[in-house]
């Protein structure tokens, strides 16, 4: 029998390099599968688990590969080149942990083939939480031949309650949720430090997926705001009238485009300073027109409700992609 010999009354000294958790680190890497792009992870474990881990991830496709930049050993994932949805006996039964590919690859493409898990040291734990919590977001589940065959269209969010809580099943949830349609509440889900490093880890990842959409979406607000008023002024009577036409259409464009923005993504102090600088220059304009006789009573009725209506489809667009990220 293996034994650790302590030989005391010495003080301890030096310096040591603490890896990071394997429990975090797994999840982690199949969080991974979730969006085709690359990632590279720092003070990952040099463990078997680990290996195996990534010889999964290979095996589904993945490119992996290890690189050193100032004394720091990376793990560098390229998941754009996903390519198959089986993970095999040969892998999975090495490490429990594999199941947790069920998950990002069910919330990606819709399916997967995953061997019963294995190499459990602890003792028998069934992955039925897992399965049933699939089930309830629209999963079709099969048993064949020591396989789990999971298949759906898309995946839809969904109310999910643990009878007991269980650290992969949260994880394999969280991570089939990312990409379902709609909300997932997760009820008497586990809190352990690797459940918070994973949401920890996602929460970056669809943050710039986010901001892209964000600002594609302002970008068109703009364009549409600054049409709008551009059309209605061709049937304004005066050049100033245009003028004010446009600004009428263009203001409120700016407006809904930094209401897209959620406060944490953005602080309220700048979004309210996005705000401030176009007014100002409205209210700048809107002052000379003024002074030069041009008010909004002056502008024609159905060029106003060209505006309005143009304002209404824009703001009702904004409220359902704000609610959407948030």
């Amino acid at each position: 029998m293996d034994k650790l010999v302590i030989e005391g009354r010495h003080p301890l000294k030096g310096t040591i390099r603490i890896s990071g958790a394997k429990n975090a680190a797994l999840p982690i890497l199949a969080a991974t599968l979730l969006t085709g792009g690359t990632f590279r992870l720092q003070n990952i474990p040099g463990l078997v688990d680990i290996r195996t881990f990534t010889d999964l991830l290979t095996d589904l496709g993945v490119t992996v590969n290890y690189s050193a930049y100032n004394d720091s050993d990376f793990l560098n994932i390229d998941s754009s080149g996903l390519s198959d949805h089986e993970a095999p006996y040969d892998l999975v039964r090495k490490m429990r942990a594999s199941i947790l590919v069920i998950g990002p690859l069910m919330s990606r493409i819709g399916k997967a083939r995953v061997s019963l898990p294995g190499g459990c040291a602890i003792g028998a734990r069934p992955i039925n939480l897992h399965l049933k919590g699939l089930e309830l977001m629209g999963a079709k589940l099969q048993l064949k031949e020591g396989y789990i065959e999971a298949k759906a269209r898309r995946l839809n969010g969904a109310h999910i309650y643990f009878d007991m809580p269980s650290v992969t099943g949260t994880e394999n949830l969280m991570m089939a949720a990312v990409l379902a349609k709609g909300t997932t509440i997760l009820g008497n889900a586990a809190r352990e430090p690797e459940v918070i490093a994973l949401g920890h880890f996602w929460f970056g990842v669809p943050l710039r997926g986010s901001l892209l959409l964000i600002g594609t979406v302002s970008t068109l607000f703009l364009i549409s705001g600054l049409g709008t008023g551009l059309f209605a002024s061709t049937i304004a009577n005066t050049q100033q009238e245009a003028m004010l036409t446009v600004w009428m259409a263009l203001l409120p464009a700016i407006f809904l485009s930094g209401f897209l923005f959620p406060t944490n993504n953005m602080p309220l102090v700048l979004q309210w300073i996005s705000y401030l600088i176009p007014m100002r220059y409205f209210l700048k304009i809107l002052r000379v027109l003024m002074l030069k006789g041009v008010g909004i009573e002056s502008i024609q009725g159905d060029v106003i409700a060209l505006i309005v209506f143009g304002v209404v489809i824009m703001g009702a667009a904004a409220l359902r992609i704000r609610k959407r990220l948030d």
